[in-house]
């Protein structure tokens, strides 16, 4: 069954499971990075918040015919639950607010369409936008993004806003691992071969405890500081995707372009990271000595 058969066959078959309980419709819903992805929104009646299912990633997980079936048995159990976050769940006032705000990346000159929307600030080449935290199951950490109507209704200008996500900033927990532990993690100690083991010495990733949206370590300087100064070196920073950075030790064997070339290449080439998880093609630096992150190239 290709990709467009499942769209029409599950959109078809959740909506006569599911009777006149909801409607199912397929919507085109925009990401980051100037992508579109197909969703199935669920629509049910009397209730505010409406339920988006993206298909890419169901289909790939459950294009076969054969599963079909459960498929949709599991979007109908989904559709019966009550959303665990409501309209309710938006502050309603600033002083409410403030203390739940959260930035977050986006490379600037992707995301232009979007960004006529948000409120953002701009560091480097990127465009700094705010969520506003609603929510959390132990599956789902549930966000808003702060439109220029959410300001209105607050009552603040874009500088309050800054100032709050950053003071918000520096109580998040961050980590810095080799890549070493994290790809022992992943595939074992004992599976790693030495030689991989060598060239994984000097790079760390830099993230959030929670692995999401981790990318905004960037903007922790302290943080980048204290690791260059255990390190005796300068760092380049690495976009991973928006949830981390690499970062590299400066021992003077590697220089900008090649690793802009990687960085390219592991965004278009690799598959590994979906387009609307590219934080950037740029590569960074941050200079102990000046105690800055600028643009290499």
């Amino acid at each position: 069954m290709n990709y467009p058969e499942f769209i029409y066959k599950l959109q078809k078959a959740l909506q006569e499971r599911v009777g006149e309980k909801a409607k199912v419709c397929l919507s085109m819903v925009e990401r980051l990075n100037g992508t579109n992805e197909d969703a199935l929104v669920i629509e049910k009646e009397g209730k505010e918040l409406h339920l988006r299912i993206y298909l890419r990633d169901l289909y790939e997980e459950s294009g076969m015919e054969s599963n079909l079936e459960a498929c949709v048995e599991g979007l109908y159990h989904l559709c019966e639950e009550e959303p665990f976050v409501g309209r309710g769940d938006i502050p309603e006032s600033w002083q409410s607010a403030k203390r739940r705000i959260e930035l977050r990346l986006v490379k600037k000159k992707w995301n232009m369409e979007m960004l006529r929307e948000v409120p953002y600030k701009e560091y480097l080449d990127f465009a700094v936008i705010f969520v506003v935290f609603l929510a959390e199951n132990e599956a789902v950490h549930a966000t808003l993004t702060v439109s220029q109507e959410l300001m209105k209704k607050w009552e603040i200008e874009l500088e309050e806003l800054w100032e709050a996500a950053q003071e918000n900033l520096k109580k998040e927990s961050f980590l810095v691992k080799s890549i070493e532990s994290v790809l022992g993690d992943v595939i074992g100690e004992e599976a790693m071969e030495e030689d991989v083991k060598e060239q994984c010495g000097a790079l760390y990733v830099l993230s959030n405890a929670r692995q999401c949206y981790g990318a905004r370590v960037i903007l922790r300087k302290d943080i980048l500081r204290r690791f260059a100064k255990e390190r005796n070196n300068n760092l380049y920073l690495l976009p991973c995707s928006i949830h981390e950075f690499l970062a590299l030790e400066d021992d003077g064997v590697y220089e900008g372009s090649g690793l802009k070339n990687l960085v390219c290449e592991v965004n278009e080439e690799s598959g590994m990271i979906k387009q609307e998880q590219w934080l950037s093609d740029s590569v960074y630096y941050y200079d102990r000595e000046k105690d800055e992150v600028r643009i290499v190239v």
